[in-house]
Protein backbone atom coordinates (compact mmCIF):
# COMPACT_ATOMS: atom_id res chain seq x y z
CA UNK A 1 0.00 0.00 0.00
CA UNK A 2 1.57 3.11 -1.08
CA UNK A 3 2.16 6.13 1.27
CA UNK A 4 0.15 8.44 -0.72
CA UNK A 5 -3.03 6.98 -1.00
CA UNK A 6 -2.96 6.36 2.64
CA UNK A 7 -2.30 10.04 3.47
CA UNK A 8 -5.13 11.02 1.51
CA UNK A 9 -7.16 8.51 2.51
CA UNK A 10 -6.89 10.15 6.38
CA UNK A 11 -7.37 13.54 5.47
CA UNK A 12 -11.14 13.90 6.39
CA UNK A 13 -10.43 12.00 9.58
CA UNK A 14 -7.99 14.30 11.83
CA UNK A 15 -8.14 11.03 14.92
CA UNK A 16 -6.39 9.20 12.42
CA UNK A 17 -2.46 9.46 11.93
CA UNK A 18 0.18 7.91 9.28
CA UNK A 19 2.81 5.81 11.23
CA UNK A 20 5.00 4.50 8.66
CA UNK A 21 2.92 2.15 6.45
CA UNK A 22 -0.30 1.55 9.15
CA UNK A 23 -2.97 4.23 10.40
CA UNK A 24 -3.24 4.84 13.83
CA UNK A 25 -6.55 6.00 15.04
CA UNK A 26 -5.81 7.99 18.35
CA UNK A 27 -9.44 7.96 19.75
CA UNK A 28 -9.88 4.10 19.96
CA UNK A 29 -5.90 3.45 20.29
CA UNK A 30 -5.13 0.80 17.84
CA UNK A 31 -4.40 0.04 14.39
CA UNK A 32 -7.31 0.64 11.76
CA UNK A 33 -6.89 -2.44 8.87
CA UNK A 34 -6.01 0.21 6.05
CA UNK A 35 -5.80 -1.97 2.54
CA UNK A 36 -8.43 -0.51 1.46
CA UNK A 37 -9.93 3.02 1.86
CA UNK A 38 -13.22 1.69 2.81
CA UNK A 39 -12.36 0.23 5.22
CA UNK A 40 -10.87 3.17 6.95
CA UNK A 41 -14.08 4.87 6.16
CA UNK A 42 -16.02 2.00 7.90
CA UNK A 43 -13.84 2.73 10.82
CA UNK A 44 -14.68 5.95 11.40
CA UNK A 45 -18.31 5.67 10.96
CA UNK A 46 -18.70 3.00 13.86
CA UNK A 47 -20.73 4.20 16.44
CA UNK A 48 -17.72 3.01 19.31
CA UNK A 49 -15.06 5.39 17.15
CA UNK A 50 -17.71 8.38 16.32
CA UNK A 51 -18.08 8.82 20.21
CA UNK A 52 -14.48 8.46 21.32
CA UNK A 53 -13.74 11.18 19.08
CA UNK A 54 -16.26 13.36 20.04
CA UNK A 55 -15.14 13.02 23.66
CA UNK A 56 -11.51 13.69 22.32
CA UNK A 57 -12.65 17.12 20.56
CA UNK A 58 -15.19 17.79 23.55
CA UNK A 59 -13.31 16.96 26.30
CA UNK A 60 -10.56 17.66 28.44
CA UNK A 61 -7.28 15.82 27.08
CA UNK A 62 -4.96 13.76 29.33
CA UNK A 63 -2.23 16.39 30.07
CA UNK A 64 1.17 15.26 28.64
CA UNK A 65 4.29 14.60 31.31
CA UNK A 66 5.52 17.40 30.68
CA UNK A 67 2.54 19.51 31.13
CA UNK A 68 2.44 17.55 34.69
CA UNK A 69 5.43 17.81 36.08
CA UNK A 70 4.75 21.40 35.31
CA UNK A 71 1.90 21.67 37.12
CA UNK A 72 2.97 19.92 39.96
CA UNK A 73 6.08 21.49 40.22
CA UNK A 74 4.24 24.91 40.19
CA UNK A 75 2.09 23.66 43.25
CA UNK A 76 4.84 22.50 44.99
CA UNK A 77 6.22 25.44 44.59
CA UNK A 78 3.77 27.03 46.22
CA UNK A 79 3.22 24.99 48.83
CA UNK A 80 7.34 25.74 49.83
CA UNK A 81 6.77 29.48 49.71
CA UNK A 82 3.62 28.86 51.93
CA UNK A 83 5.57 26.99 54.61
CA UNK A 84 8.18 29.36 54.56
CA UNK A 85 6.03 32.73 54.91
CA UNK A 86 4.49 30.48 57.98
CA UNK A 87 7.15 29.79 59.19
CA UNK A 88 8.40 33.56 59.03
CA UNK A 89 5.16 34.62 60.48
CA UNK A 90 5.31 32.46 63.51
CA UNK A 91 9.13 33.21 64.41
CA UNK A 92 8.62 36.79 63.96
CA UNK A 93 5.61 36.67 66.43
CA UNK A 94 7.62 35.02 69.36
CA UNK A 95 5.04 31.74 68.45
CA UNK A 96 6.12 28.86 69.33
CA UNK A 97 6.09 26.44 66.33
CA UNK A 98 4.74 23.69 68.05
CA UNK A 99 1.57 25.77 68.41
CA UNK A 100 0.60 24.22 64.77
CA UNK A 101 -0.32 21.33 67.03
CA UNK A 102 -3.66 22.89 68.22
CA UNK A 103 -6.43 21.86 66.48
CA UNK A 104 -7.97 25.41 67.09
CA UNK A 105 -4.89 26.82 64.50
CA UNK A 106 -5.01 23.80 62.01
CA UNK A 107 -8.65 24.57 61.65
CA UNK A 108 -8.23 28.20 60.55
CA UNK A 109 -5.29 27.54 58.24
CA UNK A 110 -6.82 24.78 57.05
CA UNK A 111 -10.19 26.73 56.31
CA UNK A 112 -8.63 30.01 55.01
CA UNK A 113 -5.78 28.99 52.73
CA UNK A 114 -5.67 26.61 49.61
CA UNK A 115 -2.46 25.08 51.08
CA UNK A 116 -1.66 22.16 53.55
CA UNK A 117 -1.14 23.22 56.68
CA UNK A 118 2.81 21.76 57.45
CA UNK A 119 3.55 20.00 60.39
CA UNK A 120 5.75 21.81 62.85
CA UNK A 121 8.69 19.05 62.66
CA UNK A 122 8.57 19.52 58.92
CA UNK A 123 9.15 23.80 59.39
CA UNK A 124 11.36 22.94 61.57
CA UNK A 125 13.69 20.71 59.54
CA UNK A 126 13.19 22.40 56.25
CA UNK A 127 12.03 25.73 56.52
CA UNK A 128 13.33 27.41 59.95
CA UNK A 129 17.33 27.29 58.71
CA UNK A 130 16.36 29.04 55.08
CA UNK A 131 14.36 31.86 57.83
CA UNK A 132 17.89 31.95 60.00
CA UNK A 133 19.95 32.62 56.90
CA UNK A 134 17.81 35.22 55.24
CA UNK A 135 17.21 37.14 58.53
CA UNK A 136 20.88 37.13 59.12
CA UNK A 137 21.98 38.48 55.96
CA UNK A 138 19.19 41.07 56.08
CA UNK A 139 20.69 42.32 59.25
Amino acid sequence: MPKIQSASWIKPYPELILDGDRIFCKACSKIVSCSKKFQVDQHAKTPSHISKANRIKSGPVQSTLKQAVEVSSNQHHGQTKFNEDLCRMFLATNIPLHKMTNPQVKAFLQKYCKFNTPDESTLRKNVVGKVYASVIEEI
